[in-house]
């Protein structure tokens, strides 16, 4: 064992230190370097832009070989493309897309094109077709959208089973441009909505007109009931008529009514036909209610 002097004499050893450099110190250095690279290649691509654009546009790898159409009902594809023009073997990237949607959407039954190029040669148009709510008969039949807009009608596509507006125009329709007047801008919107939120009620009107005092008309479909809307068509008195139809058809039915009044806030007005009684003496009207 050591005593005492011994341990007091003896060193202690050295303790050897590492220096560490600052953490911040070489994350700036990083950077720096990054910044230097990034200038660099930013520096390059700019001097060599005008190379790279052109060789992108030019390429023949970039060629149009496939073009598809998506959202077509009733519009031909055949039609579209003849619109399109022939931009097969075009360059996807150099193709005019502003130019190529403004020819598409002025077919008449276009609302909307849009252009989705997908590499590295097909080429993707998204149609919206616009959507007729009524048919006007006016020289020829024409389709109406909710914006009037005039719509030619092809009979080889087959007939549109919408309601038939009856209206004296100032000038023939001409396609794709909407109609002028205001019965026909309150009227269109009221069918468009109608057609969304009672689609039963709206495929069951066959003809719209207006009386000799601007006051709305219309005649269901197979019925010969003639229904007084007033000077504008509201929803409240479309809700009305539904609930009258429906209530009626599940107990004396609707087709002894001759005549439907919906300008009356809240109220259905109806004029039935007499009851005819049949040979037993009793009334007709009576029969169907059994």
């Amino acid at each position: 064992m050591m005593n005492w002097r011994e341990r007091k004499s003896r060193k202690p050893r050295a303790v050897r230190r590492t220096r560490t450099r600052p953490r911040g110190r070489s994350r700036g250095v990083v950077r720096i370097i990054l910044l230097v690279l990034l200038a660099g290649a930013a520096g390059t691509g700019f001097y060599f832009r005008e190379t790279i654009r052109d060789y992108v546009c030019t390429s023949s790898y970039l060629a149009i070989t496939r073009i598809t159409f998506t959202g077509l009902a009733g519009v031909r594809e055949a039609e579209l493309r003849d619109l399109l023009g022939p931009v097969g073997g075009t360059n996807l990237m150099a193709l005019d897309a502003v130019a190529a949607q403004a020819r598409l959407e002025s077919h008449p039954w276009v609302a909307r094109a849009r252009l989705h190029r997908h590499l590295p040669g097909r080429l993707r148009v998204e149609i919206t077709e616009r959507r007729p709510v009524a048919l006007l008969s006016h020289g020829s039949l024409w389709a109406l959208d909710a914006s009037a807009v005039a719509l030619p009608v092809d009979p080889q596509r087959g007939m549109l089973d919408l309601p038939l507006v009856h209206l004296d125009l100032e000038r023939n329709p001409e396609p794709g441009l909407a109609l002028p007047g205001e019965r026909l801008t309150s009227l269109l919107p009221g069918l468009e909505a109608l057609r969304r939120r009672l689609p039963h009620l709206w495929s069951a009107i066959s003809e719209v007109s207006w009386d000799s005092l601007g006051q709305l008309e219309m005649v269901a479909l197979n019925h010969p009931a003639r229904v007084l809307v007033g000077k504008e068509a509201t929803w409240k008195q479309m809700r009305n008529l539904y609930t009258f139809i429906v209530y009626q058809g599940r107990r004396s039915g609707t087709e002894d009514v001759e005549f439907v009044d919906l300008r009356f806030p809240g109220q259905v007005v109806v004029r039935r036909a007499p009851a005819q009684e049949d040979s037993t003496g009793r009334p007709e009207a009576a029969l169907r209610s059994l």
